[in-house]
């Protein structure tokens, strides 16, 4: 029974060290508010992501670009469309589409097309633009911007 003796000095050396209880507790509740606060964040992180992921579904479903039809570079080429210089080759089974728009005459300018007109209004154009939203080819529409000069 030698080291009971020897186990009795040590407990009683190291009961003195202990903190008292109101300390423990104040640690324990410490503690559960930092976990309570943890848990809200992440249940705020998580809400907020669920209604970003809602959002961007509901706004590409929603999403109807102004699109006459689909058809081929070639075709368009054929039908009076200017290529624009530099623009990115197609790749393979990649669809075009038309898109009737108003553009400047500077920006006309750098898509290849120089226009006559000396004036700073928009000009009635139909482009030919790749799945990446990119001016593949342009067409100036005549018809129209003669309708706007006579309005």
């Amino acid at each position: 029974m030698e080291l009971e003796s020897g186990f009795r000095a040590i407990r009683n050396a190291v009961e003195p060290q202990m903190p008292p209880e109101s300390l423990r507790q104040s640690l324990l509740r410490e503690f559960a508010r930092k976990s309570r606060l943890r848990m809200r964040r992440r249940i705020a992180a998580w809400t907020l992501a669920v209604a970003a992921a809602l959002i961007c579904v509901t706004a590409v479903r929603q999403q109807k670009p102004a699109i006459a039809e689909q058809a081929s570079l070639q075709i368009a080429l054929e039908e009076g469309f200017q290529a624009v210089p530099y623009a990115p080759a197609l790749a393979q089974g990649e669809l075009v589409r038309f898109v009737r728009t108003e553009v400047a005459p500077d920006t006309l300018t750098r898509l290849g097309v120089f226009v006559a007109d000396g004036s700073s209004d928009s000009i009635p154009v139909d482009l030919v633009v790749g799945q990446d939203n990119a001016p593949l080819a342009v067409r100036v529409d005549e018809e129209d911007k003669e309708n706007k000069e006579n309005d």
